[in-house]
């Protein structure tokens, strides 16, 4: 660990995850419980309330009706989506959604973020996974990294911005970062996930998004996040910090049972979707 990370590890006004989820996992522990409960404790955030409907409503689940009450989006959904899509809204709220005097641009910073998660859970989806939300999850959270870099290290990620703008689309966030900080988002991200308690698969997602090749375990969902990064770069859904569009890393496809064909499907529902994507990111 350089000196970076040490202050990384450190940092003490790190914002714990929000209580609401806390509770929620609590709620979820108990056999008892039902989705009138889990409506219920949802419903005391007005802004996570109406960000479960549109989730529910959206393309992306396709209910057969319009979906108008939290306890009828928790039953939709499931326990285990509902769960999922709470942490990742509440972290995302957690570090903040405006941009900052680094030049970073945190809104389309989210709206990439958002486009990668749906993406990552879409391929989970077509593989058959059982765990589609941790896939969401995890691929919300990839870059995660970046803006805890933005909000606790400003100077220092100032140079990062400065050196991909100043590259004329050359270079990537994660070379700039590597170069100039000795560490990267990948590394970040890890620390700051680990200290929230987050699983496993979700953390090594997180690390090894970049080089799935040197993950040695959640192959596939470390996969599913590097292709899923892939495809929203193609289309343009946000942005990362740069626009440079990566071919999928060897290994890849076959890991998760794809074609070529296949990837061709998925940059064309994602730019069928480009616009719902970006607007519910913002929203």
């Amino acid at each position: 660990m350089n000196a970076l990370e040490r202050r990384i590890q450190g940092i003490s006004d790190l914002p714990p995850l929000p209580r609401i989820v806390t509770e929620l996992q609590a709620l979820l522990a108990d056999s008892a419980t039902t989705a009138r409960d889990v409506g219920a404790l949802i419903s005391r955030d007005p802004a996570l309330a109406t960000k479960l409907l549109k989730i529910a409503n959206s393309p992306f689940y396709a209910p057969a009706r319009e979906i108008t009450t939290i306890s009828g989006a928790v039953v939709l959904l499931g326990f285990q989506a509902v769960r999922g899509i709470v942490l990742a809204v509440s972290i995302a709220g957690a570090l903040g959604r405006q941009s900052s005097r680094t030049g970073f641009d945190r809104p389309a910073f989210w709206e990439h973020s958002f486009a990668v998660g749906a993406i990552a859970r879409e391929i989970a989806k077509r593989r058959g996974e059982t765990e589609m939300e941790e896939y969401f999850v995890a691929g919300l959270v990839h870059d995660l990294g970046k803006v805890v870099l933005d909000k606790f290290l400003p100077a220092e990620f100032t140079g990062v911005v400065e050196r991909v703008a100043g590259s004329d689309g050359q270079m990537s966030m994660l070379a700039a970062e590597r170069e100039l900080l000795g560490t990267d988002h990948t590394r970040v991200g890890e620390i700051v996930l680990r200290r929230w308690g987050l699983p496993d698969q979700i953390v090594g997602a997180v690390r090894y998004h970049h080089e799935p090749g040197e993950a040695d375990s959640s192959a596939r969902e470390v996969a599913a996040v590097h292709l899923a990064d892939v495809v929203a770069r193609t289309v343009m859904i946000g942005n990362g910090g740069d626009m440079l569009v990566p071919a999928p890393a060897p290994g890849t496809l076959p890991t998760l049972g794809m074609e070529p064909g296949d990837v061709d499907m998925l940059i064309s529902m994602a730019a069928t979707e480009r616009e719902w994507l970006a607007v519910f990111a913002k929203g």
